[in-house]
């Protein structure tokens, strides 16, 4: 090989190392900034599913609890009597002092003894054995669950606990929280942002057309029987149609990606969508 045909061999093999060494630079640096923001992303959505926890899950449970263990309201599920001023005090204060739309206390059989209510419209005589917070609690189990109400229509989220005399478990005291700070918090993100239930249904969204549908097709019998159930009221469960695709979800042929994040409700969780 001449002089002249090792310099331009060498020449090449130096621009080729050097355009692929590039190459892969650009490549890997592309993979980062898209993992950086991925990893952001997820942190902020990760930031307001804490938010969510703060506002509604630190604070309800402990003032259902301190309702179930008040000495006027136990009095009063041992005896025929009604309410005694004491008692519809209590649960007035509590409903109109910490941004709850009702609470109530509920005997063993799951008739309501007592309540307050934000439009003043009583509760007392209803049964709501058949709601799962009373359920879970008659059992000896405080939980929170997520349901539209019958009678208002709205959404909310009930806390629940057993009141007890001594080991025995003589009613239930329900605090429901409305959805007012929740829906706020969701409005603070500038890309569509839902609630879904473990049934996925949409409870909360910063897209209101996407209220009470199905995230994913149901079929008839599965949209029917959530419908039997009464948990979400009057709504016709509708699908939004989303196709979940590893890490991308599409939807009337637009394409999204995806972010999860869990919350306390078992099964709930944030989903964010980001076009593009």
């Amino acid at each position: 090989m001449s002089k002249e045909s090792y310099f331009l061999f060498r020449t090449l093999i130096i621009v080729l190392v050097v355009f692929f060494g590039a190459t892969w630079w650009l490549h890997q640096s592309n993979l980062d900034a898209i993992n950086n923001s991925k990893e952001l992303t997820q942190k902020k959505l990760d930031s307001i599913a804490q938010q969510i926890e703060f506002e509604l899950f630190s604070k309800m449970p402990n003032i259902v609890g301190r309702l179930s263990i008040e000495p006027s309201i136990k009095k009063m599920l041992m005896t025929s009597k009604p309410p005694t001023i004491v008692t519809s005090t209590i649960l007035s204060t509590v409903q109109k002092y910490n941004n709850t739309q009702s609470s109530y206390i509920l005997d063993e059989s799951g008739v309501v003894r007592a309540s307050s209510t934000m439009d003043g419209v009583s509760l007392d005589g209803k049964n709501y054995a058949f709601r799962k917070y009373f359920k879970r609690a008659i059992k000896g189990e405080s939980s929170a669950w997520a349901a539209v109400g019958l009678r208002s229509k709205l959404r909310g989220l009930y806390f629940s606990a057993p009141i007890f005399d001594e080991n025995k478990i003589i009613g239930v005291a329900v605090v429901k929280a409305g959805l007012l700070e929740l829906d706020e918090i969701l409005q603070s993100s500038t890309h569509p942002l839902a609630l879904i239930s473990r049934d996925e249904i949409v409870f909360a969204s910063n897209q209101n057309r996407w209220l009470m549908k199905s995230l994913s097709k149901l079929t008839d019998i599965e949209r029917l029987k959530l419908m039997d159930s009464q948990k979400y009221g009057h709504y016709q469960l509708e699908t939004l149609d989303f196709i979940f695709d590893g890490e991308l979800a599409t939807r009337q042929q637009v394409e999204f990606k995806y972010f999860k994040s869990p919350i306390s409700l078992l099964g709930w969780y944030l989903i964010e969508f980001h076009q593009g």
